[in-house]
Order: C-alpha cells, then structure tokens, then sequence
C-alpha cells in the first residue's frame, strides 16, 4: 500500500462519516410539530396537485397546495402523504374558500429544502394533523441514525477493502 493510497482511504472514511453524523443529527433534533412552532399561512384554496415520484423516489406521492394569494405552492411531503386526507378535501372544499396551512420551520444549518407543510386546516375540519406528522418524526428519530450508521459501516467496509490504483 502507497501513501496515496491510505490517503485517500482515510479521506473517503472521513467524507463518509461526516455525511453519517449529518443524517443522524438531522434524525435526532427535528422537533415534533405543533402550532407554536411552525408558520401559519392563512388564504384561499386555489387548487391541490399529488405527485407521484419516479426514478429514486418511485411511487411516493406528494402533494402541492395552491392558495389565491400566492403563485408559489406549499407541498405536504411524501412521508406525511399518508396522513392528508386528499379525498376528503377534494370533494368537501371548493377553489376559494379559507385553508390555514401550518408550515414548518426548518433547522437554519441542516435544512436545505423547501419548508413543508405539517398541518391542513379548512372550516375548522384538520386534513392533515400533527399527531400523525409527529408519529412520522418520531419514527424517523429512529430510522435516520440506525440506517446511516449501517450504510456507513457498508460504506466503509467497501471503501477498506478497495485496492486503490492510481494506473
């Protein structure tokens, strides 16, 4: 084994499990939702969009909220997909009337995406409540550390193994 090498190797292990930490990190200090801890929009319901995901995120679905006072949208993510109760606010609002949308607020330095949105309020009906949200929060405390530490461990296996050439 070179010098070269065994730098390289150690840089890899190091970029490795920095990302590991990060993921883990991320998993482990996301709060649990309520109303005092997230962004409440008030509007008019525009139109609802669901997305389907294809390639990486194949078959998740996700949707976009739009509201007349604004040309952007407010998606409701894939892992709360399943606590929106789409059918139900399909047939039981119509475009224009009042939506409160309660949006997170993301962690300054570990969230890069666009804020989502954590709970759906119209006629004082929830379409989208925070105990499910939380439940989903509460399982990735979980899920993020264990499946990354594994991966870095996978990861790191591979990256020790590989004979490096430089030829």
């Amino acid at each position: 084994m070179n010098f070269m090498s065994f730098g390289l190797k150690k840089i890899s292990l190091i970029i490795v499990w920095i990302l590991v930490v990060w993921v883990s990190i991320i998993g482990l200090i996301t709060p649990s939702q309520n109303e005092k801890n997230t962004t409440i929009i008030n509007g008019h319901l525009d139109h609802i969009e669901k997305g389907v995901g294809t390639g990486r995120n194949n078959g998740n679905i996700w949707y976009d909220l739009y509201i007349k006072e604004s040309s952007q949208y407010y998606r409701i993510s894939a892992d709360n997909s399943k606590c929106f109760l789409y059918d139900s606010i399909q047939s039981q609002l119509k475009t224009g009337q009042p939506i409160k949308l309660y949006i997170d607020k993301p962690i300054p330095v570990f969230s890069f995406g666009k804020p989502m949105v954590v709970s759906v309020v119209a006629d004082n009906k929830n379409y989208l409540f925070f105990d499910c949200v939380n439940n989903t929060i509460s399982n990735h405390r979980i899920e993020f550390p264990v499946f990354s530490v594994l991966f870095g461990f996978f990861i790191s296996l591979l990256i020790y193994k590989r004979r490096w050439s430089l030829a």
